[in-house]
């Protein structure tokens, strides 16, 4: 039966296909560890409309795989005004998406959007391994910052 009352998360990046999806699925294997997935249920989405209805890009699957964390069957989507209502947290990857998720949420749920790093007390972005090209280094940083925010998520949310 469907839990009306989880705790939606919700991961933006710019297309969906690299840091959104990495997060997703780090959160979810830690929702599924924690025995929270009737209270916690997490989803990703993209600024741009790019690449809408494609897979995650090949090395965020190679990595999430290498680390034994299952994938899924992602596919990429774009962020909806009606997101803002449906989603609890709004956590964004860096400050530029963070901006244009607060252009497109409408303002009573402005208070639902955060950037990821928020979590771990710093206002620094995720950087995209599509720039950067090492998508080791954003993965790691993303499950360093999976952990503080399923704690507030369940301080918050009283879920423990």
């Amino acid at each position: 039966m469907f839990n009306f009352n989880r705790i939606r998360v919700l991961f933006v990046c710019r297309a969906n296909i690299c840091r959104s999806p990495m997060a997703e699925a780090v959160l979810r294997q830690k929702v599924k560890e924690e025995k929270l997935r009737r209270k916690i249920s997490v989803d990703s989405a993209a600024i741009e409309d790019w690449r809408v209805g494609n897979p995650p890009h090949p090395e965020t699957i190679k990595i999430l795989e290498q680390f034994h964390i299952d994938p899924g069957k992602m596919k990429s989507r774009q962020l909806t005004a009606k997101d803002g209502k449906k989603f609890d947290y709004i956590i964004c990857m860096d400050q530029d998406v963070k901006e244009d998720a607060l252009e497109r949420i409408p303002s009573p749920y402005h208070d639902r959007v955060y950037l990821f790093n928020e979590f771990l007390g710093s206002d620094d972005d995720v950087l995209d391994p599509i720039i950067t090209k090492d998508f080791l280094t954003t993965f790691d940083d993303i499950y360093e910052g999976v952990n503080p925010i399923t704690e507030t998520i369940v301080k918050e949310r009283k879920l423990s």
